[in-house]
């Protein structure tokens, strides 16, 4: 469980993606804190599998996509990320989420895809 998460309609977009890909995700305790409103998640074990991320979802999610790309690394199958807003500039969110050796993912003007093993690699192996 995550406690105390802030569920503003413009910022869950990863949620939403992370659905996508078979998450077992439940927003539960729904409240405000000042004028926003938050959650806990209850979070559960479940596979993931690649995606078509739609293009709607990147602006609600543009500094979480690291997470996304780390998710679909553990994903079985491709997850793919396009939106032609998308900067793909050296440092850019996107290559640096996702421009890692060995993963299989690619990168074009408007996004980025990644394919996952579906295991769980631990840093150094």
């Amino acid at each position: 469980m995550v406690r105390g998460v802030g569920v503003n309609p413009s910022r869950t977009g990863l949620l939403e993606m992370l659905a996508l890909m078979g998450a077992d995700l439940r927003l539960c305790n729904h409240r405000n804190f000042g004028a926003e409103p938050v959650a806990d998640i209850e979070v559960r074990p479940a596979p993931l599998t690649g995606a078509r991320i739609p293009a709607r979802l990147v602006p609600l999610a543009i500094d979480e996509l690291p997470a996304l790309f780390i998710a679909a690394a553990c994903a079985t199958g491709e997850t793919v990320v396009t939106e032609g807003q998308l900067r793909l500039a050296p440092g850019s969110r996107v290559q640096t989420g996702s421009n890692r050796p060995g993963r299989g993912e690619g990168e074009s003007k408007d996004g980025a895809k990644g394919k996952g093993s579906g295991k769980k690699e631990r840093p150094g192996s």
